[in-house]
């Protein structure tokens, strides 16, 4: 799996996983298909979700809508060999939130930046599986060639630096030129 390090070669169970986030909670790891994985973070990808989370944060104040959550786990009851942090999620109304373990309820819109190197096959069965499990419409930002790749349950599109990226039936009204995402705020 390039761009992402698995760093344990034997079967991970959950129970495993959560005794070894205790042990090294500043590790970004996930469980995916009971292999430990490390998420390779750089300041570029952080940049880019900070300008998603502000977007996303000022748009949901202003239609009343909504909440932005950052570097979030999820897990699927009765799958022991898979918790996925998804990097920015959307959901559209509030519920209790978890304050230990991990999250169930898949976010409705699922955001994952990509890491230096990943395949367009791992980036593409991220976007698949947050979709499979609940979320409504996941997008897959590229900082190499600043494009987004949009994932809806049926289809996939790709958007260029040029075009609009818009919410569709998830977010009505929210559209956002793919270049502010990848923009320096203090350029000029």
């Amino acid at each position: 799996m390039t761009g992402e390090w698995p760093v344990l070669t034997d079967i991970w169970t959950i129970q495993k996983f959560e005794q070894l986030e205790r042990e090294q909670p500043d590790r970004r790891l996930e469980l995916i298909d009971g292999q430990v994985v490390e998420v390779n973070t750089t300041e570029e990808r952080g940049l880019i979700l900070a300008n998603l989370c502000a977007i996303l944060r000022e748009w949901s104040k202003q239609n009343n809508v909504g909440y932005a959550l950052v570097s979030v786990h999820y897990a699927i009851p009765g799958d022991e060999y898979n918790v996925r942090m998804i990097d920015l999620s959307f959901v559209l109304k509030r519920r209790v939130w978890r304050t230990s373990g991990y999250a169930t309820e898949f976010p409705d819109l699922a955001i994952h930046i990509r890491t230096y190197g990943q395949s367009d096959a791992v980036a593409a069965e991220k976007a698949q599986f947050y979709l499979r499990h609940g979320s409504k419409l996941a997008w897959v930002f590229q900082p190499d060639d600043r494009t987004v790749m949009v994932y809806r349950s049926a289809s996939q599109i790709t958007l260029i630096e040029a075009d609009t990226l818009s919410g569709g039936d998830v977010l009505p009204g929210f559209a956002l030129p793919v270049r502010e995402v990848f923009a320096d705020p203090m350029a000029e």
